[in-house]
């Protein structure tokens, strides 16, 4: 969205004109197409950005993961040029995120008020008494535990005597679960295992060049100025160990996707690809800017992580935040809306289900048998959306509650402690702010015919459908035929019935693919561009380098026209998306088009902001290169004239 304007809209480098008559697959439509304008691209943006959250809470799962990658397919080809591999990995795999059961943890669409992996009665207990497990009230009126400090409100004040209570802190014994609880197979598991082989073994047989066999190749490409980073010009005169990197890269692509298969000690060996990939593709973005391609290929690792890792991450966490207390005691309204949603968004989301309990507001009195009378009236918590008990007994409500489960969540801790300062002023303000909400989604829950969210929510949702489970398993069975049957035609290798049929069915569904990183060598060839431009009045100016390409529209004015390297350089062509404009586009024979509308949106933008005799008159683009030696040395520069344009005629 950083370039909406300049790359999705008529106002662009990239009119629709442009894109339909050369740029545009005859085999899909890109919604994109529908409305070039910046209201409308910004549209779609934002309605696919709702999309992509929906997936991320997990709120139908199955039907936003099918949109997020309809317009994720429909936006990378609306503007192709500017993709690169982590475009193609990055579709393909939200594309069978569609058949996995993405949502069977932390989602809106399996969340509900029943309680996980509680801990037991027969968990060991012991019992500790004294200074360190006593809570008091401090003078400033905050209740002071063993764990932290949290401020309260006034309206929030604790019930019960705390002094009386005996602390007993509870050491969770070593949950012995089904190991299986994480695992799922079916054909679209074997989609994504193939596919994830496909890239890096197809990767490893496309790097032919000479170079990967002495061990040059990342040298080279550590060199290229646009993907050069600071820590890559460190280590270019370590040789040796440059080619130690380049041969392990390469045998690495070949054996890792082997342990992903492995039919001994799988879980381990699996742990052991995925973080021996994880490993090098943190060394490449230490070497190299890859942009959303690093993102991509490290993260979708994790699936492969077999359930000791997470339940080693997990039990750690726990032991962190919870120190061998119990677990909290939340109770919750079931007349408000307001308390309910907070208590399913933190149970789902953001606390591990072993850190605490959630009940209903009117069973505080059976789980408390010490309440008094007056305490055991449901009335005394009418107006409370959200109680908690700690491991000493104590009772906070509303925000304290809040705040103290906070304080157990492994993403929202830093927010307990940060809202533990806040004044106590400001603290009570909220209060009566969110107090009257929780009133005026009580009285429209009474007044409503809907059940409540508690009532429809009180089971797990969990169907399953044996009939979509088989269509499910018959279209990814599909899937894998054309992965594997695309990969090896790319090295004229045929599966059986493969024609071109199913070549089309992969440009249909974008499963169209190659990797052809850094192959069949690393390029030897640096490369940038000079823009070279003069005024009505004579003036000569350079349009490109110091960054002036980026700022036409601010009414900067660059005088500094030669044909040296920019510097910065990767500043100069800016992200990620507009060096492969350059690459993939503007560089390529046959792109007089293209080359055109950059010389029209060049002049619009110089123009809008320059007037009379220091309009832009004629400008030349030229492509400058050098060619990199491996003793370092590079011969050239020399220049090329890409394009001459003229933006009015005299």
């Amino acid at each position: 969205m950083t370039d909406l304007t300049v790359h999705y809209t008529d106002e662009g480098v990239f009119p629709r004109k442009l894109l339909v008559s050369h740029y545009v697959s005859n085999y899909f439509f890109p919604i994109h197409l529908i409305n070039s304008s910046w209201y409308g691209q910004l549209a779609l943006f934002l309605i696919h950005t709702m999309f992509a959250f929906f997936m991320l809470i997990g709120y139908r799962t199955k039907s936003m993961s099918a949109l997020t990658w309809a317009m994720t397919a429909s936006l990378q080809g609306y503007v192709g040029v500017i993709g690169h591999s982590g475009d193609v990995y990055f579709r393909i795999m939200l594309f069978f995120a569609i058949f996995l059961p993405t949502a069977e943890f932390f989602s809106v669409d399996k969340w509900s008020f029943i309680n996980t992996n509680q801990h037991k009665d027969e968990d060991r207990q012991a019992t500790t008494a004294g200074p360190a497990a006593a809570s008091v009230r401090s003078s400033s009126g905050d209740i002071q535990t063993s764990d932290a400090t949290i401020q309260i409100d006034s309206n929030d004040d604790h019930v019960g005597n705390p002094l009386l209570a005996q602390p007993t802190v509870h050491t969770p014994r070593k949950q012995h679960n089904n190991p299986d609880r994480y695992r799922y197979i079916s054909m679209a598991t074997c989609c994504v295992l193939l596919q994830m082989s496909c890239m890096y073994i197809a990767s490893f047989f496309h790097k032919s060049g000479e170079e990967w066999k002495t061990g040059d190749a990342t040298f080279y490409a550590i060199s290229l100025d646009y993907f050069q980073t600071d820590i890559a010009r460190m280590v270019l005169p370590w040789r040796a160990t440059l080619r130690l990197l380049t041969v392990s890269v390469a045998k690495w692509e070949l054996i890792g996707p082997m342990l992903y298969i492995s039919p001994f000690y799988t879980d381990y060996c699996r742990f052991l690809g995925a973080l021996g990939f994880m490993a090098m593709h943190l060394g490449f973005v230490l070497f190299l800017k890859l942009g959303l391609f690093f993102w991509v290929t490290f993260f979708a690792q994790a699936i492969n992580m077999p359930p000791f890792v997470w339940d080693t991450a997990f039990g750690w966490i726990e032991n962190k935040l919870m120190k061998g207390q119990r677990p909290l005691h939340i109770y919750f309204n079931t007349q408000s809306p307001l308390s309910q949603y907070t208590t399913l968004i933190m149970k789902t989301f953001f606390v591990l289900p072993s850190c605490a309990t959630y009940s209903p507001l009117e069973q505080i009195a059976t789980d408390e048998p010490s309440m008094t009378v007056g305490e055991q009236n449901t009335g005394t918590f009418g107006d409370d959306w959200l109680v908690a008990i700690d491991h000493n007994g104590i009772r906070r409500k509303n925000f304290s509650a809040l705040n103290l489960l906070m304080s157990k969540s492994p993403l929202l801790f830093w927010l307990s402690w940060t809202c533990s300062r806040v004044p106590h002023t400001f603290c009570s303000v909220m209060s009566r702010i969110v107090q009257f909400f929780n009133q005026r989604g009580k009285q429209t829950q009474a007044l409503s015919r809907k059940q409540s969210l508690y009532i429809r929510r009180r089971t797990s949702n969990r169907g399953y459908s044996r009939a979509g489970s088989i269509v499910s398993n018959v279209i990814c069975a599909l899937l894998f035929y054309l992965v594997l049957g695309y990969n090896l035609n790319i090295f004229s290798h045929r599966i059986p019935y493969w024609g071109v049929a199913w070549q089309r069915a992969a440009f249909v569904i974008r499963f169209d693919q190659g990797w052809h990183m850094f192959s069949p060598s690393p390029p030897k060839m640096h490369w940038w561009h000079s823009i070279h431009g003069t005024t009505d009045n004579g003036t000569h100016i350079e349009l490109f380098k110091n960054n002036a390409f980026h700022k036409l529209h601010t009414g900067h004015i660059n005088h500094d026209v030669n044909h040296d390297k920019p510097k910065p350089f990767d500043t100069t062509y800016g992200n990620h998306r507009w060096f492969k404009y350059w690459e993939n586009g503007y560089n390529q024979v046959n792109s007089d088009p293209l080359r055109l509308e950059l010389g029209r949106y060049i002049c619009r933008q110089f123009n809008s902001v320059h007037l009379g005799h220091m309009r832009l008159y004629t400008f030349n683009v030229y492509f400058d290169y050098e060619y990199m030696s491996l003793d370092g040395s590079v011969k050239g520069p020399a220049s090329q004239s890409l394009w001459q344009h003229n933006c009015y005629e005299k």
